[in-house]
């Protein structure tokens, strides 16, 4: 193959080549260089939406018993909607669950090690497929170092989440390599079928290598010999039908919205402001390839702002993009793998622009993972090229190469050191989310995520009412002035009013602002229901119960009350029948017998309304009212025993209260 060490022509070249070394030290020092920025993951825990992809994930629970509902679901389903089809993560976290018991230690070990074997596979395409260790020896083990401790790819190594993104690249550097290799004019349809399969395996890791295609078209202009361009244009049709194929599953399959608070382009239908905003995405990842601070674990609205195209953000990025692409396209003219890296850098990136497609998010650090390879590969290049790097005289480096060298000693060192950093934030969500919170003020989604999570936390701790329940609705009211239209805030701050501080007013102005923005919101048409009923406004009540009712006629919560708001109101009737409703449904609980057992006292059917208190006793809900309640049923029916043996029950629960 291509692959050929460099070696000295003379004794003194042969003394100044320290940076001469084969494959294998190679690989080593990148396997070193991994452990070293990454290893302190290892002693982090589950993070950002491991739980959708891993700990609550029913498959990859079961172990290798889930495997094959694995293969033959969506990655994930969350509240009536799916994801597209990428299992091969989902497969090594059920096997690490089955040999490790949900270890979140162990599955970040080996997302490690599946991040150093995708690094060196860069490493021999670098040198293989591009030949750049012609160029100079250490230039792609350069390459494949600043790709290693780039701030950019925390996001990708340290969430055990995002392995689905290292196997997507992994997988299809190994189709490029084997592709390369059938193309040059190995006839072998074993070289060939090898590619596709790794393709395929790249495409179901996630579709993110999509764009893989045209970087294969590419290898059609870049490739030397005409028999080669006859083999790639098969080869590319084949590819090209089997990434049709997965679009198509992906559409019928797949059930995502897009919204306008991940990403304000979704409700704007101005050209001018389409294009200015792609611009500004597109400068943005520009700029976090070399200045990748501050890392968030969200961006959504309104992180980028929309801006009309004319507005010096837009127009900087266009000039800048032009020319790259420009300087590209003349590079590969030239036969120039620099070229061949930028152009495959724009076609990487094209889906996450927003120029064509609404990208999730608007923007995020993993979109760069496989985009920003070719674009850190193109810059090391030119760098090199335009140093003199490449030259034969390989003497103590004229001033241009010394600054070069010290200014990328530079570059490497902060971004270790950045990366290393982020690694400890990516410790758990909470560690995560409040290291990011405070240059996020923004973003609506990220502070409505931090302060969900500080209210469960408060509330799972018993801090309600203090320390993160404060904290919490400071987070939402930050959510509300960026965004105030949105609803689900609102709904928050009036569980926390009602549920933490037992403030029955202001939980109420929250549930109907919440309402009033967006009446399809069944917790909250619920909850209103609720207060509703409490202030006596029973036929607003009955009226969102109802809906309620519709939307999930299982749901026991709001069958149990919204019995109650219908016999206050008058229809008992429609109570006792919702309230057989809610016995049918959970025959075993105490709230449809409380139900009726109230009703029918105050309905005056003391018999029954004794014989449903009593079973709601022993089912164990102990309560001073219903206590009460069934002492006056055994007054009118004249039952002194019962009324001394049920004072006797009350003195026992009141001394040891549960």
């Amino acid at each position: 193959m291509q692959k050929k060490n460099y070696k000295p022509d003379n004794k003194k070249e042969l003394k100044q080549s320290w940076y001469d070394l084969n494959d294998r030290k190679s690989y080593l020092i990148i396997a070193l260089l991994c452990f070293m920025c990454y290893g302190n993951t290892i002693f982090n825990g589950y993070s950002l939406d491991d739980d959708l992809n891993v700990t609550n994930n029913n498959y990859v629970q079961k172990g290798l018993a889930g495997i094959p509902d694995i293969l033959t679901h969506p990655y994930a389903s969350w509240a009536g909607k799916s994801g597209d089809y990428r299992p091969m993560a989902a497969i090594t976290y059920a096997i690490e669950n089955q040999a490790f018991h949900g270890n979140p230690h162990v599955s970040h070990l080996f997302s490690i090690i599946f991040f150093i074997i995708c690094v060196c596979l860069i490493f021999r395409v670098l040198t293989e497929v591009f030949s750049l260790d012609r160029l100079h020896p250490v230039l792609p083990l350069v390459i494949c170092a600043f790709f290693v401790v780039h701030p950019m790819h925390t996001e990708v190594v340290s969430s055990i989440k995002n392995r689905e993104e290292i196997l997507s690249l992994l997988f299809g550097m190994l189709s490029l390599l084997y592709a390369h290799r059938f193309l040059e004019g190995q006839n072998n349809l074993k070289l060939a079928f090898t590619a596709l399969s790794l393709f395929v395996l790249a495409v179901i890791s996630k579709v993110t290598v999509i764009p893989m295609i045209g970087v294969f078209l590419l290898l059609a202009f870049y490739n030397r010999t005409a028999k080669t361009k006859r083999n790639y244009w098969i080869f590319s049709a084949i590819m090209i039908v089997l990434a049709v194929c997965y679009f198509g599953l992906m559409w019928y399959f797949v059930k995502r919205q897009f919204y306008d608070l991940e990403n304000p382009l979704v409700l704007t239908h101005d050209i001018s402001i389409k294009l200015g905003t792609a611009m500004a995405t597109l400068m943005f990842y520009f700029k976090m390839l070399f200045f990748p601070y501050p890392l968030s674990f969200y961006y959504g609205y309104n992180t980028i702002p929309l801006i009309s195209f004319g507005e010096p953000v837009s127009f900087f990025s266009v000039i800048i993009h032009v020319v790259l692409l420009w300087y590209g396209i003349r590079l590969l003219l030239k036969k120039n793998a620099a070229g061949f890296f930028l152009v495959s850098y724009f076609m990487c990136i094209f889906p996450y622009s927003n120029l064509a497609v609404i990208y999730t998010g608007i923007v995020s650090e993993r979109a760069f993972f496989f985009p920003g390879l070719w674009l850190l590969a193109a810059v090391v290049v030119i760098v090199f090229s335009w140093a003199g790097f490449g030259k034969t005289n390989r003497g103590g480096g004229s001033f241009t190469q010394k600054v070069v060298l010290f200014t990328g000693l530079l570059f490497f060192a902060s971004f270790s050191w950045i990366t290393v950093q982020r690694n400890f934030q990516w410790k758990d969500t909470l560690t995560l989310l409040s290291a990011d919170i405070t240059h996020l003020e923004n973003s609506t989604l990220a502070n409505f995520f931090y302060a969900s999570l500080l209210q469960e936390t408060g509330e799972a701790d018993g801090s309600s009412g203090t320390g993160d329940i404060a904290l919490a609705k400071k987070y939402y009211r930050q959510s509300l002035s960026v965004s105030p239209g949105y609803s689900q805030p609102y709904y928050k701050l009036g569980m926390i009013y009602e549920y933490d501080e037992h403030n029955n007013d202001s939980a109420f102005v929250c549930f109907k602002t919440a309402h009033k923005l967006d009446t399809s919101l069944t917790p909250v048409n619920f909850q209103l229901a609720k207060l509703y009923s409490i202030h006596g406004d029973y036929k607003s009540a009955n009226k969102l119960f109802e809906k309620v009712y519709k939307e999930i006629p299982a749901d026991t919560f709001n069958l149990f009350f919204y019995a109650q708001s219908l016999f206050f109101s008058g229809d008992s009737a429609k109570a006792f029948g919702i309230n057989d409703t809610l016995l049918a449904y959970a025959p075993g609980d105490f709230h449809g017998y409380l139900n009726r057992g109230m009703f029918n006292k105050l309905k005056g059917n003391t018999p029954s309304a004794e014989n449903d208190l009593e079973r709601v006793l022993q089912l164990g809900y102990r309560n001073q009212i219903v206590i009460n309640a069934l002492g006056e049923c055994y007054a009118k029916m004249g039952q002194a025993d019962k009324i001394v043996a049920l004072r006797k029950y009350g003195e026992m629960q009141n001394n040891n209260p549960k």
